[in-house]
């Protein structure tokens, strides 16, 4: 039988856990995310002052722990996917837009066109702000700021490994056959959670991936028996374990 771990809570997992096992039977599910985050301290002269403010939120739990701190965001709202966007409308948030692709660079050359447009319309000075983790990339900062605008990163959550995590891995008997991985931060998490684990990981083990920076992140970490999802929706999600699985 096949023993997978999704990389996420598990009332988040719910819908790829079903979805799998609807369509492959001997198989055994856990779901344990491998990072937690809390609120970390921010000035809010951060979030910018001058000209109209336009949020970029590129995931569900930067979304959540603005809202949570700071209530609904006054401006524009950018989400970078579907599960953002919609944490987002699910608390009256009227989403401004989301780019086709979803990854930063998608955001970055779908989203400057149409702030140059807008602000040239509307003659304003749009000043972006990305409420984000502590450990965010600079690749939409370095973006825009390069193509004229003023953008505010702000650190609101730091991420750290998830303590129940490694007693979780620690309790295995033996290494699982995948593991679902959410981000560059959940892979660093791996590595040092396995780092106690009584089992070692075996050239067999697939790194299920949802996306081209976790990958690439897995890649450092000389993982090569690699599949990476075509998106992190549930659907791609299950997709592609299920053909990973088949093809073993």
């Amino acid at each position: 039988m096949k023993f997978g771990i999704i990389g996420r809570e598990q009332e988040m997992a719910r819908d790829i856990v079903e979805g799998i096992k609807s369509i492959v039977s001997d198989i055994e599910l856990s779901c344990m995310a491998p990072i937690i985050t809390r609120p970390c301290e921010v000035d809010k002269g951060a979030f910018g002052r001058e000209g109209e403010l336009c949020f970029i939120f590129t995931s569900p739990r930067g979304a959540r722990h603005f809202i949570d701190r700071f209530g609904l965001p006054e401006g524009k709202t950018v989400a970078i996917g579907l599960s953002t966007e919609r944490l987002l409308e699910s608390e009256g948030v009227r989403v401004w837009f989301r780019p086709s692709i979803e990854t930063s660079q998608g955001l970055a050359a779908e989203l400057l066109p149409l702030l140059k447009k807008y602000d040239a319309e509307n003659d304003i000075r749009t000043t972006l702000v990305q409420p984000t983790s502590d450990i965010a990339g600079l690749y939409l900062k370095e973006y825009f700021q390069t193509n004229g605008f003023d953008y505010h990163l702000a650190p609101i959550y730091e991420t750290v490994l998830n303590p129940l995590f490694s007693k979780m891995l620690q309790g295995l008997s033996r290494c699982p056959d995948f593991f679902v991985f959410y981000s560059p931060s959940g892979v660093t998490s791996w590595i040092e959670a396995i780092k106690n684990a009584p089992w070692v990981v075996g050239n067999t083990f697939l790194a299920i991936s949802i996306g081209p920076k976790t990958t690439e992140k897995l890649e450092q970490y000389g993982y090569k028996n690699i599949s990476e999802a075509a998106s992190p929706h549930p659907e791609d999600v299950v997709r592609v374990v299920v053909d990973s699985i088949k093809r073993e």
